[in-house]
């Protein structure tokens, strides 16, 4: 939304992480491949857009790599703004790296926070812990790097839980979140654990989108879960205070943009609380 108008481009495929919910490493059969960079910043170089979106399951993976190619933005004078994926690990362990990457046109990182419960954090063999994801963070606001975090709501979230994520996502301060209800993808580690209680079929491809309830929600009926996304989500995003700060970096246009584009998604979930599917 703020990264417009925006060019991909792809310097790796597969991811060598191993998370029991991610369906990356499925793709390239557990493979990692990486672009040399030469190649990447030959092809960077023949790019008009100023946005770059680098769509790899993780560019924040090899630290002498990064240094590579922030080494050959600069040698080459590349002038760009990008938005990457990256570990909240990855981020912590090279905070000078990171601001290095800053100073060349780092602009956004796209981070799985995943949960701040410690055992959704081992079940999901995610290999951070909380602490970690906090210390992300206040890295990411302290070097004005934009972060949008993704979180995995299991079914057995309760009402409490979704007070207690809002709360602390507030507090840290989180000014864009995708909170997505878990969804044991096919070809994943988790996909045929949860087999038998799956709510939706393997052949209805449209609902594998991370966004509709794949499980029974443990503690609330359907409806209620998907209320407890959306009021959650709305409780992050929309306080005045984001809203006046969000105006203030990227000007009014993109805010009215994105409101526009949330309202329709809102429409979405109402349809979904509505039908209770």
């Amino acid at each position: 939304m703020f990264h417009k108008p925006c060019a991909l481009i792809k310097t790796s495929f597969g991811c060598p992480y191993n998370c029991q919910f991610c369906f990356c490493r499925e793709i390239t059969d557990g493979k990692y491949f990486a672009r040399a960079v030469e190649d990447v910043i030959n092809e960077l170089e023949a790019i008009k857009e100023e946005e770059i979106y680098i769509v790899d399951d993780d560019f924040l993976y090899d630290a002498d790599r990064v240094v590579a190619f922030i080494a050959a933005i600069r040698e080459r004078n590349i002038k760009k703004r990008f938005l990457v994926y990256g570990r909240a690990d990855f981020i912590v362990e090279n905070e000078g790296l990171l601001k290095e990457f800053k100073d060349c046109g780092l602009q956004a990182v796209i981070v799985g926070i995943e949960s701040i419960r410690s055992k959704d954090l081992d079940d999901y063999r995610k290999g951070t812990t909380k602490q970690i994801n906090e210390k992300c963070i206040e890295i990411l606001k302290s070097m004005d790097i934009e972060l949008y975090a993704t979180l995995i709501i299991p079914l057995d979230f309760s009402k409490k839980d979704f007070k207690e994520l809002t709360a602390w996502l507030k507090a840290l301060e989180v000014r864009f979140v995708n909170l997505q209800p878990l969804t044991p993808l096919p070809g994943t580690d988790i996909f045929d654990m949860y087999l038998p209680e799956l709510l939706i079929r393997r052949e209805d491809y449209h609902l594998w989108d991370m966004a509709h309830i794949a499980l029974k929600p443990k503690h609330m009926s359907i409806s209620e879960f998907y209320l407890q996304l959306l009021t959650s989500y709305y409780k992050v995003i929309m306080r005045p205070k984001h809203m006046a700060a969000l105006i203030k970096k990227y000007g009014i246009r993109a805010n009215i943009k994105m409101l526009i584009g949330s309202s329709f998604v809102s429409w979405q979930y109402l349809q979904k609380i509505w039908r209770g599917k």
